[in-house]
């Protein structure tokens, strides 16, 4: 089930009886050796009528759902409300029956204890918003992680620092994964690095780090603009070429095949390629075709 739910053992467990709390599912027979632990699943109407019965019709919101009495606001343990059906435990089967045979699932479908069962798709899982994480872990050899090694290495770190985020997990992945020899590991590189990164999303370490991307972020926007003011000088020079009656027509012809080739790369910024499209427009019109 935590395998399906794509979660660990101990927070499926932890979320299992978190909703039989809520009166939404129910244990019906426990694991022993030749059966797995079976729940019950009611419909959302049906939780409702029970929670009703059971006297749990207000609840405040904590870290999750604490019930609370309406009157004087105390905090309730729910009971266990009884069940509207019995379900008798099956006998141990020997073999797998013939599609002829009474009880056999139809394909494709649930083999349903009763009408209160409601069947849900599972969500994606929570790692796969942390692409940058992933691919910064799998760059270390021995390290193949998976949606719960994400979700683990997430969730330390998340807890000491809560507004962290992929980017910043993904770069203190990189940075301490380099420093570990592979000669000087007693123990897995995931296990160092579930221990190591979170330590590294606090105090002085964090404040640095934050204020190196901030640098490069400004930095980069810098270069960016220089580099943006040195191509509209060009366009403007090659665009006033270009209009210039007086220029010789090789140099015009110049000008324009310069403006063509900006049209023919890929990635013009919109207002770039319709500076180009109106140059090359207006020397056509006077001038014929290139």
């Amino acid at each position: 089930m935590a395998e399906l739910a794509r979660l660990t053992v101990n927070n499926c467990k932890a979320n299992i009886k978190a909703l039989a709390n809520k009166l939404a599912v129910e244990e019906i027979s426990p694991y022993n050796h030749a059966r797995a632990r079976s729940y019950l699943i009611y419909s959302f109407p049906a939780i409702l009528e029970r929670r009703k019965a059971a006297g749990l019709t207000h609840y405040v919101k904590t870290r999750g759902v604490q019930f609370i009495d309406p009157e004087s606001g105390k905090a309730l343990s729910p009971p266990r409300a009884p069940r509207e059906t019995t379900c008798e435990p099956r006998p141990a089967l020997s073999g797998i029956p013939d599609s002829t045979e009474s009880g056999t699932p139809d394909p494709g479908t649930l083999n349903t204890r009763n009408q209160n069962l409601e069947i849900t798709t599972t969500s994606p899982s929570r790692a796969e918003e942390f692409r940058l994480t992933r691919s910064a872990l799998t760059e270390f050899p021995g390290i193949h992680p998976n949606d719960q090694d994400i979700l683990a290495l997430v969730e330390k770190c998340e807890a000491v620092c809560a507004d962290t985020e992929d980017a910043e997990i993904a770069d203190f992945v990189r940075l301490k994964g380099s420093t570990l020899k592979a000669e000087a590991i007693k123990t897995s590189r995931m296990a160092l690095l579930l221990k190591i990164v979170p330590q590294c999303l606090t105090g002085e370490t964090l404040k640095l780090h934050r204020r190196r991307k901030l640098e490069e972020i400004q930095a980069r926007q810098v270069q960016e603009a220089k580099k943006e003011a040195e191509l509209e000088a060009m366009d403007r020079f090659w665009e006033e070429t270009l209009r210039n009656p007086q220029q010789n027509p090789e140099t015009r012809r110049n000008a324009a095949a310069y403006f063509v080739g900006i049209l023919e790369r890929a990635h013009t910024a919109p207002e770039r390629r319709r500076r180009a499209e109106e140059a090359v427009k207006g020397f056509r019109t006077r001038a014929g075709p290139l």
